[in-house]
């Protein structure tokens, strides 16, 4: 098994250098338990007897479907949504991905050709309107309740972030200086989705704005500002 992992990441490497850098930054666990395929967000969870069944075409697909969900952050930016349909929303994207860099996708893979070019944002608020009723063939976002105190939990969510997006800066100087010597002809494969800028410019959440205007501060000696 880790003689064809080794050949899939070589594979990558020819054909797709800049998933093939990605996944260079994605620690792999062979185990039993998970059924197919997962991820944490931190490392990419593989079970082996799964993967035996798998053709060379497949087990590629899987390995950037997984790696991609881990370099978009995917699981921490998941928040209080529901965690299906949440999960559908990003495989959506991930798989627009794949299929436009010509990869084989997981057999059953949700396709949505209208939506895969938005953020995974964009998605849930779509389909949360209109939930789809099967069951996705691969649910593989772990996404649990976060351990320790909030504080703890936004320091792991930081180095994470800080941790892929020089994932993601390696990738692309990799594809760059290969276009440049002539030895690939590319380009960025996020750079045609909203879900790039989504995790460049991370939004927001309108609470902590508004909160600014809500407080009183030390020197705040006249109260509230009413014009807010």
């Amino acid at each position: 098994l880790d003689v064809r992992l080794s050949a899939a990441q070589l594979r990558l490497r020819i054909r797709h250098p800049f998933f093939a850098t990605l996944a260079l930054f994605a620690p792999v666990e062979l185990t039993s338990r998970v059924a197919t395929a997962a991820t944490d967000g931190k490392a990419l969870f593989l079970n082996g007897d799964y993967l035996q069944g798998l053709e060379d075409p497949e087990l590629d697909g899987l390995l950037i479907h997984e790696v991609l969900h881990m370099a978009l952050l995917h699981v921490p930016r998941c928040g209080h949504r529901d965690g299906r349909l949440w999960n559908v929303a990003c495989d959506i994207v991930v798989n627009g991905m794949i299929a436009s860099e010509g990869l084989a996708l997981p057999k059953g893979a949700i396709r949505n050709k209208t939506l895969e070019t938005f953020s995974a944002e964009e998605i849930y608020d779509r389909i949360l309107e209109k939930p789809p009723k099967k069951r996705l063939p691969l649910e593989d976002l772990l996404i649990g309740e976060a351990n320790g105190s909030p504080t703890e939990t936004d320091q792991a969510a930081s180095d994470l972030d800080a941790y892929w997006t020089h994932a993601r800066e390696q990738a692309s100087i990799v594809v760059d200086r290969l276009i440049e010597g002539g030895k690939f002809q590319g380009t960025n494969p996020l750079g045609r989705s909203r879900e790039w800028a989504a995790v460049r410019e991370p939004e927001v959440d309108w609470r902590t704005i508004l909160w600014k205007f809500m407080v009183r501060t030390p020197v705040d000696y006249a109260g509230f500002d009413l014009r807010f």
